[in-house]
């Protein structure tokens, strides 16, 4: 053992030890003896002497400086020609010497030369030899051929004040290249590195970073699904605070952590600390951290045991702050939870949406140049809507457009999500697929709720808690609720408390795709769909009653209308169409509203090919009524009456008269079959039935040409949908008022009730209403010198009305007419044409807008 002089301290590490043992234990057993003999004979054939076996590497001391720094070189050329096994790969040993003096005792050596020589190898990456500048300046003159120093400048090293200039041994025949050292203010281990570019969450990151810097903060989690861009996330956010902490960042990937025991063996090795001997592996890294310190803990999700033991590291260490990556929260003390949604898919100032962004950048990558206009920008929005912008969605459809166009793409995703394919093979195995990333995510799930994840997929849309107890959870143990938490807590649910309802929970698109393939293959799907059809055949009648005290339920069922809409379509299949023909001629004020009626329409004609009833005669009635076909109403109203006359229900006869009864060709008999209506509605309370029919009343009565009764009758109808303070009525009342208006041309009186219209319409985003109102206001215009405007309203005003598949009230259609052929002589076929067909491009917004402009 060398007692005197100025001594060079070797030391070695293999780089990612933990992980290979945890891997590959035979093979690295094996591999370590290789590894050994290399370094063993390297350090003895130039004088060195192990102080050390510390397991993965060890501490060498040498007399000379040179000899130290060809053993090293030795050493790495051994390694770099040894055959390992295919299951690991290349060892890859980080080196580092430093030379001075230390106190040799009971075969070992201590002092603050040995600390600076162990600091200077946690610095190193593997295959990288550090030299400090003791030792070179005492090899300098003594090198091989070929081999110089690269100066690396001057750097901090942990634990030390002062900084060290560092030098990189370099050889011809052995790498040089490597990332960055692993010092103070920079990375003390090993962050994945991305060939891709980082696009859309800019100013989240700026988020994140602040409060990674306020001292309250010791841990922040970013919680999101699988796939949806946490671990680039907290990577970029990393790199960017890199120089704020004092002590580095450094990153923990607990993916092949098996159980929370290997929490702090992972965190050691990540801050690029050597557990040996007894001591307490949590011990030792708590004594590593001395200095302000960021760490990233990836992948958290299946350790969810191990928080108390993340609970003791934040507690025993001040300076050291967590950035963690997980499906779950951790449930600590001073946790803050950062959400992550998906990318944005709706544009927001004109800015192209950031899921847009990410397909178009990720096609770029795969040789395909997409323009964000056009037809292919247009349905690459729509791919991004449908993968609910989760990126890893995104990223593996876009490799699509290689063999499909964004068009094409679309449309058969649009069938299936399984279109979305496999990523790059150096991704993750978890990554590479959505069901692989969704698998990972299953797979802590107790089977109670695993039936619950599965059995939620029956609702496209977001479901209220006692939907999910009544449809989801019917059968499973435990509390509905406390089985949703876990769902919410492994980020496969979302909850949402924005929306009309109260809480409602809900899945993305790729999730739920997912969960509906497990309710299949479960046996499962029928009897889930069954109850969601006995939810609403048992809904239906207490929502019509709330319809008709206040109109907020009408529109909070805006957000629930898929899961009606999918509960209807799977009637048709269970055979219970008739069942739900009669639940939704009991809310016909909802289909009432034209935006929703087609879908309703459509399901009605395929009704009527495997059921029949009186009820699904009205609504056959009813659906042909707003499309325009009265010949086709008349006749399935005359059947419906039939059908309700049989059936001895008053309610539907009654119901029937009111449409039927503007139908008619005698307008006594019309006005006589409405009026017994309006005594029936008014005597039961039925105030949205009794409002239709005095409002058909008035239609009847213009129909007649006495236009002052029907103002008179209509200015009536104004006043008592005021007193019903239910606003929805209030509109329609006032845009009747405007009907008559213009029968007189009173045209100012006529616009400013369809104002009046027009504002409650667009407060309720409700198409039907203002277009309707938007129309009378071109009426005015064309008839008040405005022609050029009235001819780009029509225009969007048809375009509304294409699009939502019903017809424009007659009395309306008949005074646009007549503006239409008044313009067309005005301006030209030609022009006219142009300008509509200009109309025709506004959306809805700008249509608002061109009105509210004059």
């Amino acid at each position: 053992m060398i007692t005197s002089g100025t001594l060079t301290f070797l030391f070695t590490d293999i780089e990612q030890s933990s992980r290979l043992w945890d891997e590959s234990p035979e093979p690295m057993r094996q591999a370590l003896t290789t590894h050994n003999e290399i370094l063993i004979g390297a350090i003895g054939d130039h004088g060195g002497t192990i102080v050390k076996d510390r397991g993965d590497g060890f501490l060498a001391v040498f007399a000379s400086a040179p000899d130290a720094c060809e053993a090293a070189l030795l050493a790495q050329r051994g390694l770099a020609g040894a055959a390992w096994d295919e299951a690991i790969g290349p060892l890859r040993v980080r080196m580092a010497l430093h030379s001075g003096t230390a106190e040799a005792r009971d075969g070992d050596y201590f002092g603050p030369e040995v600390n600076r020589a162990a600091r200077l190898e946690a610095a190193a990456h593997g295959g990288q030899m550090l030299i400090s500048e003791a030792t070179r300046a005492l090899a300098q003159e003594g090198l091989p051929d070929g081999v110089t120093f690269r100066d690396l400048g001057f750097h901090s090293l942990r634990g030390l004040t002062r900084p060290e200039r560092i030098y990189q041994l370099i050889a011809p025949d052995l790498p040089a290249d490597f990332p960055p050292l692993r010092t103070v203010g920079g990375a003390r281990s090993s962050f994945p590195t991305f060939p891709t570019s980082f696009v859309g969450r800019t100013d989240e990151v700026a988020r994140i970073a602040s409060q990674l810097l306020d001292a309250d903060t010791r841990a922040l989690t970013l919680l999101g699904p699988g796939g949806v861009g946490k671990t680039r996330l907290a990577v970029e956010t990393a790199n960017q605070l890199a120089p704020e902490f004092l002590g580095g960042t450094a990153f923990a990937d607990l993916v092949r952590v098996a159980d929370p025991e290997g929490i702090p063996l992972a965190v050691a090795q990540a801050i690029g600390a050597h557990p040996e001997g007894s001591a307490p592996v949590l011990d030792i890294v708590v004594s590593e951290i001395s200095d302000p310190t960021l760490l990233v803990l990836d992948n958290w999700e299946h350790l969810k045991e191990g928080s108390p033991v993340i609970a003791e590291l934040i507690g025993r260490c001040p300076d050291l702050t967590l950035l963690v990556t997980s499906r779950t929260p951790l449930h600590i003390r001073g946790e803050i939870i950062h959400q992550l949604e998906p990318l944005g898919v709706t544009s927001e100032n004109g800015a192209t949406p950031a899921a847009v962004d990410l397909f178009i950048d990720r096609a770029a990558e795969h040789g395909v140049e997409i323009a964000v206009d056009g037809p292919d920008g247009e349905a690459v929005r729509s791919i991004c809507r449908r993968l609910d912008g989760l990126p890893l969605a995104i990223e593996l459809a876009a490799a699509g457009v290689r063999l499909l166009s964004p068009t094409e793409l679309d449309r058969r995703l649009g069938e299936s999500l399984a279109l979305v394919g496999s990523g790059a093979v150096d991704l993750p195995e978890r990554q590479r697929t959505i069901q692989s990333t969704i698998d990972w995510s299953v797979e802590t799930l107790t089977p109670d709720q695993r039936t619950l994840f599965n059995r939620l997929s029956v609702f496209p849309a977001w479901a209220t808690l006692t939907q999910v107890e009544q449809v989801a959870a019917v059968g499973l143990e435990g509390d509905a609720l406390e089985l949703m938490s876990a769902l919410v807590d492994n980020s496969l649910v979302t909850v949402s408390s924005n929306l009309p309802g109260g809480t409602r929970f809900g899945q993305l698109t790729v999730l739920r795709e997912y969960a509906a393939n497990g309710l299949e293959e479960a046996g499962d799907t029928d009897p889930t769909r069954s109850r969601m059809i006995d939810y609403y055949l048992a809904a239906a009648p207490l929502f019509a009653a709330a319809m008709d005290r206040d109109e907020s339920p009408m529109w909070d069922a805006e957000t629930d209308h898929p899961n009606l809409a999918a509960a209807m379509r799977w009637s048709l299949a269970a055979g219970r169409a008739t069942e739900m023909a009669n639940a939704s001629y009991t809310i016909w004020p909802y289909w009432f509203n034209g935006d929703r009626a087609a879908e309703a329409a459509t399901w009605a004609e395929e009704a009527d090919q495997v059921a029949s009833s009186p009820e699904l005669d009205w609504l056959g009635g009813f659906f042909a009524f707003q499309k325009g076909d009265f010949e086709t109403a008349a006749d399935r109203f005359h059947r419906a009456m039939t059908g309700f006359i049989e059936a001895g229900d008053i309610s539907g006869m009654n119901m029937t008269r009111t449409f039927a009864a503007t139908l008619g060709e005698d307008p006594g008999e019309n006005e006589a079959m409405l009026q017994e209506a309006l005594t029936y509605f008014e005597e039961e309370g039925r105030t949205i039935a009794h409002y239709v029919a005095g409002i058909f009343i008035g239609v009847n009565i213009a129909m007649t040409g006495d236009q002052e009764r029907a103002l008179e009758l209509r200015l009536s109808n104004l006043a008592e949908s005021d007193r019903l303070e239910y606003p929805m009525l209030t509109g329609w009342s006032d845009w009747n008022v405007a009907v008559s208006m213009l029968s007189f041309q009173r045209w100012d009186e006529a616009a400013a009730h369809s104002r009046l219209t027009l504002k409650i319409m667009v407060e309720r985003n409700y198409h039907e209403g203002i277009a309707s109102a938007a129309f009378l206001i071109a009426v005015v215009d064309a008839n008040q010198g405005r022609g050029e405007r009235a001819a780009m309203i029509i225009g969007a005003c048809n375009a509304i009305f294409d699009r939502i598949g019903i017809a424009v009230w007659f009395e309306a259609a008949a005074y646009v007419a007549e503006v239409v052929a008044s313009l067309r002589d005005q301006f030209g076929d030609a022009e006219f044409d142009r300008l509509e067909t200009e109309g025709r491009a506004l959306g809805v917004d700008e249509l608002v807008e061109l009105i509210e402009s004059g």
